[in-house]
């Protein structure tokens, strides 16, 4: 088998952890934001090592992102507000 190689490139990245608790859970996530990432962050659970690739118009869709990110009923709405903190444009346009 021959691999070929299609892309290799270097790329900046804007990196934010956050060990967050709640009353009742911890949640330990990695938020990576990247021009390679045609728009999106990756989002990374700790715990669970699942990911998910948002942007702000998919914080409203709780179904796609809270189960990867193992977010229980009862945070989701701290997570939505947190979500529209982390995938806000204006400050991401500042960063890169």
């Amino acid at each position: 088998m021959l691999l070929e190689n299609l892309l290799e490139e270097t790329a900046n990245h804007l990196i934010r952890y956050y060990c967050l608790a709640s009353t009742n859970h911890r949640y330990d996530l990695v938020f990576m934001h990247s021009e390679m990432y045609f728009g999106k962050a990756m989002a990374i659970s700790i715990q669970n090592g699942q990911m998910v690739m948002l942007n702000y118009n998919d914080i409203s869709d709780e179904d796609y992102w809270a189960r990867k990110l193992d977010i229980k009923e009862e945070d989701i709405e701290e997570f939505r507000n947190l979500l529209s903190l982390v995938l806000d444009k204006n400050q991401l346009l500042e960063k890169f």
